[in-house]
């Protein structure tokens, strides 16, 4: 007598896979998280395109909150799902460019490279790095305005 182990093999990846989702979704609900948005600018002028990425100053907080500028500079944090939000806290904010290099060919992607080196860069290094980078917000469940952060 031949027995199956396919229904075997699906039963225990099926309890998986809600085990999986249970947890996660405990976790996001022991997590609150609060509208915040804001602008940042650079020269008076909207800096566009840009991804900010939010770091907790409190070392136990794990979760990362991001955000991306569109064209008036203005954005609004990510946590869970699409703009709703950053747990409570105070952050330091770094900002990345993304790349469209994962689009190019492998010729294109070279050409790419090499213009980036000659392309001044959107703004100094030091907002790239969470050591050294000046932008600070604070967020809270009374105030989702972030106010505007301002590149030099």
């Amino acid at each position: 007598m031949w027995i199956s182990t396919k229904p075997h093999f699906l039963h225990l990846f099926f309890c998986t896979m809600i085990l999986g989702c249970g947890e996660e979704s405990s976790f996001k609900s022991t997590v609150p998280v609060f509208p915040a948005s804001g602008k940042i600018i650079q020269l008076g002028k909207p800096l566009a395109g840009v991804i900010l990425i939010f770091h907790s100053t409190d070392v136990n907080q794990k979760i990362k909150s991001q955000a991306t500028t569109d064209n008036d500079g203005k954005f609004v944090a990510t946590t869970f799902k699409t703009a709703d939000g950053a747990p409570e806290g105070d952050y330091t904010i770094t900002l990345v460019v993304p790349s469209n290099e994962s689009d190019s060919s492998r010729e294109d992607a070279a050409t790419e490279r090499q213009f980036r080196k000659e392309k001044p860069a959107l703004f100094p290094s030091k907002y790239q790095n969470l050591a050294t980078s000046p932008l600070k917000v604070k967020v809270s469940k009374n105030q989702p305005d972030l106010g505007i952060l301002e590149i030099n």
